[in-house]
């Protein structure tokens, strides 16, 4: 069979289109929406740990959502002051924490608030710029029904552990539940490992917090 050449473009045409597709105009595409919102520029930024280039957006922004995330698995619906304070980029913290509409107990698709996912590794000085914060709610739980002291604990942060208890504005509230070591390994084969040991040493001041504040 002979193709005429109108029949023959055609063909190639559509042959093309498969292998090499037309690129797609992110402007009308809704799957890309966010890219090119500027929220999402500044987010994207604290996520990639540029703290100068987020701060330098932020300030060109006529009106900044401090309180931006993703409506995706990327970042677990970390805020940026989630991003800053784990990534301990103190001066970023700060202009966040003085945003007027800045939500300090903001929480992460697994319920975790900026300080429980900030002292996650340790404790550091954006940690300690929350814990300074009134606003801050040390006794918050994730969606497992996890407080702070407990996460810091299961985490083995003994630093962390302190910096909570000693809270110059005695806002620790600790659960009876919370000195449950149930709860922080497997109840039927109890474990002599490094980890539990660490465990077993962050509840020791938690405990005796606990004894010196019950009512």
């Amino acid at each position: 069979m002979i193709l005429s050449d109108e029949a023959f473009s055609t063909l190639f045409k559509e042959t093309m289109f498969l292998f090499y597709p037309p690129p797609i105009d992110k402007k009308d595409d809704p799957r890309y929406a966010f890219t090119t919102d500027p929220n999402f520029m500044v987010w994207q930024k604290c996520f990639d740990g540029r703290e100068d280039m987020a701060i330098a957006l932020m300030e060109k922004i006529p009106v900044f959502d401090p309180n931006f995330h993703l409506e995706n698995p990327l970042g677990h619906g970390s805020s940026c002051l989630h991003l800053a304070v784990h990534a301990n980029m103190k001066t970023l913290t700060r202009k966040l924490l003085d945003h007027p509409l800045i939500n300090v107990n903001k929480k992460n698709f697994f319920g975790k608030t900026p300080l429980m996912v900030g002292s996650a590794d340790g404790w550091n000085e954006c940690c300690q710029m929350l814990l300074n914060d009134l606003r801050v709610d040390v006794n918050a739980e994730d969606v497992t029904f996890i407080s702070t002291i407990a996460y810091l604990v299961w985490k083995g942060h003994l630093p962390a552990v302190r910096a909570l208890i000693d809270d110059k504005h005695k806002r620790l509230v600790v659960r009876e539940r919370d000195l449950n070591e149930n709860i922080y390994t497997n109840a039927e084969k109890p474990t002599k490992s490094r980890r539990m040991k660490k465990i077993l040493e962050c509840l020791k001041p938690v405990k005796k917090y606990y004894e010196e504040n019950k009512k």
